[in-house]
């Protein structure tokens, strides 16, 4: 969807060049089965992976925005007191019902 490919897409891997053991014809193009459980694995490390770049251009957009609007988060700082890793999520909910409001009645939403 985003551009990567998905562990399904991928073929499987050929097989030596002496052909498939087991009396396959040496001239056959042969494959390795992959076990279900590394097929698995590949793909939750793909999915985990898509959402770590993810999470860092979510990071960098609200970068952007917050440098854009430096002002306004430095009023909300001062009415709300500034958020910290150590905020609760009391403190979040209200910091961010806070800006929401002002944001409301700038645009006349309310």
């Amino acid at each position: 969807v985003n551009g990567t490919p998905s562990p399904l897409s991928l073929s499987p891997s050929p097989a030596s060049s002496g052909g498939a053991p087991g009396g396959g014809a040496s001239g056959s193009s042969g494959s390795v089965a992959i076990p279900q459980r590394i097929h698995h694995m590949a793909a939750s490390h793909v999915n985990i992976t898509n959402n770590i770049l993810r999470s860092y251009e979510h990071w960098e957009t609200a970068d952007r925005l917050a440098a854009d609007s430096r002002d306004f988060f430095q009023n909300l700082d001062s009415v709300m007191g500034p958020l910290s890793q150590q905020s609760s999520m009391t403190e979040l909910v209200r910091y961010i019902r806070q800006g929401l409001h002002w944001l409301r009645t700038e645009a006349q939403l309310l």
